[in-house]
């Protein structure tokens, strides 16, 4: 049975401030960083594959287009912190040595800010929040 259309929306505005709540805590975390939090987002993503992604899929787990997911790549290849090797038309994103040392610097106090601005949840109703979040995002 289909969601209800007022309840679609209602979850869709929640979401929306959701995100925006993020965003604002991970402009304030990488102020003074060289990265903008979209080409921060993109790196931390790549460390779940260490064997890269393409990017197209990289673009699909960013939520851009293979277009800005190959202007991020270029940006954060040209500063050495990721590596694309390209196969016929197909090109690979990987981090580098450096890519993996900016995030291993970054994440620990943007994941402390992160469970802060999250701080209204129990880490049961967090866990149940990621769990529904995964399934939302698994559908497509």
């Amino acid at each position: 049975m289909p969601i209800p259309l007022d309840l679609a929306w209602q979850l869709s505005d929640q979401i929306g401030h959701a995100y925006s709540v993020m965003l604002s805590t991970a402009r304030r975390e990488l102020a003074g960083e060289p990265l903008s939090p979209a080409e921060a987002v993109a790196l931390f993503i790549l460390t779940g594959f260490p064997e890269g992604l393409t990017q197209t899929a990289w673009g699909e787990y960013q939520g851009v287009s293979r277009q800005r997911a190959h202007t991020i790549g270029n940006k954060l290849a040209t500063a050495g912190l990721v590596e694309v090797t390209r196969a016929g038309r197909a090109s690979t994103v990987t981090l580098t040595r450096a890519g993996r040392g900016f995030v291993a610097r970054v994440q620990p106090r943007a994941s402390e800010a992160l469970a802060e601005a999250l701080g209204g949840l129990s880490t049961a109703e967090a866990r149940e929040l990621s769990r529904l979040l995964s399934k939302l995002t698994d559908a497509k």
